[in-house]
C-alpha cells in the first residue's frame, strides 16, 4: 500500500520479488515486468492464472497475470480521489475498494466479488470482461446505521475454497458477516460480532466467546477455510478465529480476550497499547501490530498446485502487521 506496489514472496526461500509498481510513484499505468503503476493498493486475490488487485486509490480494479507479470485495468477508469475533486475526466466506477476476494469455478471461469467501501456495497466482477454487478447494498432510503441490514465500512473480503460463502469484515460496524453465494439473491447473514458504540460508554473492545457477544475493532483483513474465518482485527492488535457454523471467536495471538464485567480484571489494558510491536514466538507469547490482512496456505493447496511443499502443518496462517512493516508465518493454527 505505502510503497503503492504489487509484490511477491517465495515461500520457500523468502526472497522478495515486485510484480508491479515502482518506488513511490503512484500512478495507474498498465504495463509488464514491473512497469506498471498502482495507487494505494489495498487487496489481493488470487484465482487461476491471476491476481486481482483493489487499486484504492485509484477506484478500480486491476488483474495482473501471474506467469506473464502484466497487468491490466479490469473495471476502471482509474480515477485518484485528487482527480475526481478537481473534475478529472472518466468516472470511477468503484469508491476506495478495500476487500477483494476470488474464486475460479469449475468450468475455468473466475468470479472476484469486491468491498466498494465508498459505496458502500459488494460487487460482483467476471474475472475475464471485467463485466460487473452489484449483490449487496444499503437501501436508497434513509436508514438507521445500527440496523444490521446494511453495510457501513465493509473491507475485508474472503470466499471459502468451496466458493459458496464470502465472508466480510465491516470495519464500521464492527461485525462479520457472510453472504450465500449459492444462492441468486445473494443473502446475508451476521456471523459475529456485538456493535458496541464508540462513545465513551464501553470499557472492553475486546471480547471471544459466541457470536453476539464477542466484540471486535475496527476487524479489517480477513481470511477463511470452508469451517472457519480469521480476522485480522486492527484496533484490538490480535487476530482471531471465527466459526462459520456457529460464529463463536476465539484468539489466535495477540490481544486478550474479556468481558465488559465491572470487576472483570481483563479491564485492564483496554483499549489496547497503541506501541505495541509485532513481537514473535509461541502463539501464547506473540503479539501483533495493528494487523490488516491474513492468508491461509493448506497442504492441500500445495497438492493441487502441484508444489512438493514443506509444511510441517496442515495449514499455514501469513499475517501481515501493518505498523511493524512486516510479514509473519504461523504454523499449526487452530480454529
Amino acid at each position: 500500500q505505502k510503497l503503492s506496489k504489487v509484490r511477491q514472496v517465495n515461500t520457500k526461500t523468502t526472497f522478495v520479488s515486485t510484480l508491479g509498481g515502482l518506488d513511490d510513484q503512484a500512478g495507474s499505468k498498465d504495463g509488464c515486468n514491473g512497469n506498471s503503476t498502482f495507487n494505494s493498493p489495498h487487496a489481493v486475490a488470487d484465482a487461476g492464472d491471476f491476481l486481482f488487485i483493489a487499486d484504492t486509490a485509484n477506484n478500480c480494479l486491476r488483474r495482473v497475470h501471474k506467469e506473464w507479470e502484466c497487468s491490466i485495468t479490469l473495471v476502471g477508469p482509474c480515477v485518484p480521489a485528487e482527480a475526481k475533486a478537481v473534475g478529472g475526466s472518466g468516472k470511477a466506477p468503484f469508491g476506495k475498494p478495500r476487500g477483494v476476494a476470488a474464486h475460479q469455478n469449475e468450468d475455468g471461469s473466475i468470479d472476484v466479488y469486491l468491498a466498494d467501501e465508498g459505496f458502500k456495497r459488494i460487487v460482483k466482477v467476471n474475472g475475464e470482461t471485467g463485466e460487473w454487478t452489484t449483490i449487496s447494498e444499503n437501501p436508497k432510503e434513509e436508514v438507521d446505521l445500527i440496523n444490521p441490514n446494511i453495510w457501513k465500512l465493509p473491507r475485508g473480503l474472503a470466499i471459502t475454497p468451496d466458493g459458496t460463502k464470502l465472508v466480510v469484515a465491516d470495519d464500521g460496524f464492527k461485525q462479520i458477516f457472510t453472504i450465500d453465494l449459492t444462492k441468486e439473491d445473494y443473502p446475508r447473514t451476521l456471523l459475529a460480532g456485538d456493535p458496541w458504540n464508540e462513545n465513551g460508554s464501553v470499557s472492553v473492545t475486546y471480547i471471544d466467546g459466541p457470536a453476539m457477544q464477542a466484540r471486535f475493532f475496527r476487524p479489517r483483513g480477513v481470511c477463511t477455510t470452508n469451517t472457519f474465518a480469521v480476522v485480522a482485527d486492527y484496533m484490538n492488535n490480535a487476530y482471531r478465529s471465527v466459526d462459520l457454523a456457529t460464529g463463536e471467536v476465539k484468539t489466535i495471538f495477540g490481544g486478550a480476550s474479556g468481558s465488559d464485567g465491572a470487576n472483570d480484571p481483563s479491564l485492564e489494558g483496554f483499549p489496547p497499547d497503541y506501541n505495541t510491536v509485532a513481537a514473535d514466538g509461541p502463539v501464547a507469547e506473540a503479539t501483533a501490530d495493528n494487523p490488516t490482512a491474513c492468508a491461509i496456505i493448506t497442504k492441500n493447496d500445495c497438492a493441487a498446485a502441484g508444489v512438493n511443499d514443506t509444511l510441517t502443518s496442515d495449514i499455514v496462517l501469513y499475517v501481515g502487521d501493518d505498523f511493524s512493516h512486516r510479514l509473519r508465518m504461523v504454523e499449526g493454527t487452530a480454529a
